[in-house]
């Protein structure tokens, strides 16, 4: 790394080791705008990669996203609960990096362990946007997962009307009982 790159002192070469296994070269991506930077290492691994993909979607980081996929992470990894960057990217209503994402290759159909998709998490908090771009992906706007919860269901719950109206728009079934025999109008 160039000295004070990101504002961080150079690696010294002593410090990276002799053998190429224990070597990590660093690259260094500055971002117009906002002086952000972006810092990878050539010798992470897949699970690294991954793991770093997940974070940079949760955090609505779309730069970052598009570099880690680029550098070899899958667009489909999860974490532990079965989440993947495409279901933490529509949870938080990053709608560009949810496109971003379908475009490389997110598969919507994912469930997590839950049996939730993305939209699922993006009914429950109101984006529309990406409720639509889900939607309009193939995600099955009338699936439930294993309690029987639509993502009508969680839009209703949570009186995000709005996002109600677009999944009605889109053929949204109210009459979908959940796992305790509730639909979306009778609660949760």
């Amino acid at each position: 790394r160039p000295p004070g790159a990101c504002g961080q002192p150079p690696v010294p070469a002593h410090a990276m080791g002799r053998h190429r296994a224990f070597t990590t070269l660093h690259s260094t991506l500055r971002l117009s705008g906002g002086g952000n930077c972006l810092s990878l290492s050539t010798g992470d691994n897949a699970q690294s990669l991954n793991s770093q993909l997940i974070k940079a979607a949760r955090n609505g980081n779309l730069q970052r996203v598009t570099l880690l996929i680029q550098r070899g992470a899958d667009v489909n990894s999860s974490n532990d609960a079965h989440q993947t960057p495409l279901i933490k990217a529509a949870e938080d209503g990053y709608t560009e990096l949810v496109v971003r994402l379908l475009k490389m290759g997110a598969d919507p159909s994912v469930v997590d362990k839950r049996g939730s998709t993305a939209l699922h998490y993006a009914a429950y908090n109101g984006h529309c946007d990406a409720v639509t771009a889900l939607v309009e992906a193939g995600v099955p706007v009338n699936g439930v997962n294993k309690f029987g919860y639509s993502a009508l269901h969680y839009a209703c719950a949570y009186g995000h009307g709005a996002a109600v109206d677009v999944l009605q728009s889109y053929g949204a079934r109210s009459d979908i009982a959940n796992g305790e025999g509730w639909t979306c109008f009778e609660g949760i």
